[in-house]
């Protein structure tokens, strides 16, 4: 479970990104996401705030589509604006979740591709 610092506004889950927009290969610490999307009757999808190395922000949606691979979630960015003024544009990407340990907890999120926006 996320402490209140890693939780944002609205009960989400705060993500760390590695650079100052997401590309693949990119990386996302990401505390407290593996209990709520892991599967089973948990919810399917969880709002979510991304900070970037600029420390620019952007709200994001992470979701578990039935069609995605094992380990996989889909991560839906909204448009934001990095600190030197760049507008990045709303992306959904597919990232996999990265675990380290005996335990399978989730370490972290992977940037791997771009996906299509509905």
């Amino acid at each position: 479970m996320p402490s209140d610092a890693e939780r944002n506004d609205a009960g989400g889950v705060v993500l760390h990104a590695s650079h100052s927009h997401l590309f693949p290969g990119a990386r996302l610490a990401a505390p407290g996401i593996d209990g709520p999307l892991a599967g089973g009757s948990r919810p399917r999808s969880r709002e979510a705030r991304i900070v970037f190395s600029d420390f620019s922000e952007a709200d994001a949606e992470l979701s578990r589509p039935d069609d995605a691979p094992s380990g996989h979630l889909l991560l839906d960015v909204a448009e934001y604006r990095t600190a030197p003024g760049r507008v990045i544009s709303a992306r959904a990407w597919l990232v996999e979740q990265q675990s380290t340990g005996g335990d399978g907890a989730a370490a972290g999120l992977r940037v791997v591709a771009r996906a299509d926006l509905p």
